[in-house]
């Protein structure tokens, strides 16, 4: 149920543009300061292109056209104030991932053509948007412009199918103070037309459908379980645990996890606030208690109000990914999160860091004595889930073909 959507942006074609990286950069910079302010958390935006921003929705089916005429008009006052020179248009496309990322990167010229024509050869829902008009394009499979509701999806759609068709990896969880990994986070690939999502590698590598993934994490996670190991972390969307009607989509996978094993299975549960209802802590803990032994809430902001979660919530570690940026940044906000390492202490949660890409961030957080650490410098994106042999953060990070794993072997028709 969730509305994935490509937006495209066209400046006025009869405008010559001296350099166009800068301008793109500068229409990623209005166009990322405007959807930072209105696109709240639950949903989702990202650069995927010049002049292309990725936009998820978990909890729509069709995103609000009206919503991206407001960004056309502050694209048009931004970069050409009150010059007559033409509108700023924008492109949405609405379908699959692989119709979204094939729109993202098609040559502007050809998108002007398709305006010019009124229609295009894409699957999906594509729509013009100007400051002044909306006009929704023919495309192969056009549906009627803005519905008013739409039918909800049966609950036990997204289930069946993902346990035959996902692509999976782990990326480790490395223990500081011991020198080993205690567990793995599910990394998923849904079906063949997805990348390999993951909760735990930054903005470029999250799920635009959540619910999609989750499913495919939560197949993953059973049967992974059932082999010896470490703490297995599965990534749960924080608006599955909030909105029942999401809720009601995962109850079947969710139950199928062994209760036996309920001490090693641990919910990631990503896009968390920063700071958290009481009455969602409530309803985070009731949902997944019963099947989690761990909780682990995975968060952006290194100012998350730590010293405001309820002492019996059941949460046992909060997850900091450090930001997008240049590294400095990036060292900034762990050491800005880890400030709150005696608060977290104190309300007995393991505050972590997940998303370091370099040795050097590596290192850097090791001396802020973050307890646990994964991303791509600590692994690849490893095959299985890696065993406990002590192994010290400077021979990291972890190749799938390194002798320190317990390979998953599987068992013979």
């Amino acid at each position: 149920m969730t509305a994935v959507s490509c937006l495209r942006i066209l400046l006025p074609s009869d405008e010559t543009f001296a350099d166009l990286d800068v301008l793109a950069g500068l229409v990623a910079k209005i166009g990322g300061a405007f959807l930072e302010g209105r696109w709240k958390w639950p949903r989702r935006w990202g650069v995927i292109a010049p002049f292309a921003f990725g936009l998820a929705d978990p909890r729509a089916l069709r995103l609000d056209p009206l919503e991206m005429q407001l960004l056309s008009a502050e694209l048009q006052r931004k970069l050409f104030g009150d010059r007559s020179i033409g509108e700023v248009c924008l492109m949405t496309l609405e379908g699959s991932q692989e119709d979204v990322m094939r729109f993202a990167v098609a040559d502007a010229q050809i998108l002007q053509a398709m305006l010019r024509k009124g229609g295009a050869a894409l699957n999906g829902h594509l729509l013009s948007i100007t400051p002044t008009q909306i006009v929704e394009l023919v495309t192969l499979d056009s549906r009627p412009a803005f519905p008013h509701a739409t039918p909800a999806l049966p609950a036990e759609a997204p289930v069946a199918p993902l346990q035959q068709t996902a692509d999976h990896g782990f990326r480790g969880v490395y223990h500081n103070a011991r020198g080993l990994f205690i567990g793995s986070v599910v990394t998923a690939r849904p079906n063949a037309r997805t990348p390999l999502w993951s909760v735990v590698d930054g903005l470029r590598d999250m799920p635009m459908n959540t619910t999609e993934h989750d499913m495919a994490c939560l197949a993953v996670a059973c049967e992974a379980v059932a082999r010896p190991g470490g703490v297995i972390f599965v990534p749960i969307n924080f608006s599955a645990v909030v909105h029942s009607s999401v809720r009601r989509l995962y109850e079947p996978m969710i139950a199928q996890l062994p209760i036996s094993q309920r001490h090693r299975l641990a919910a990631a549960v990503y896009d968390t606030p920063r700071d958290p209802s009481w009455s969602a802590m409530s309803q985070l803990k009731t949902f997944l208690g019963p099947r989690f032994g761990l909780i682990d809430m995975q968060i952006t902001d290194p100012a998350f109000a730590a010293d405001k979660l309820p002492e019996d919530a059941g949460v046992t570690s909060v997850t900091f990914a450090l930001p997008e940026g240049d590294e400095k940044l990036r060292l900034m906000a762990a050491k800005r999160f880890m400030s709150s390492a005696a608060v977290f202490h104190r309300r007995r949660v393991w505050p972590a860091l997940s998303n370091l890409r370099t040795r050097r961030e590596l290192a850097a957080c090791v001396a802020l004595k973050a307890p646990f650490v994964t991303g791509k410098a600590v692994t690849a994106t490893l095959r299985a889930p890696p065993d406990a042999t002590p192994r010290p953060f400077a021979t990291l990070p972890l190749q799938s073909e390194e002798p320190a794993l317990r390979m998953v072997e599987r068992s013979a028709a």
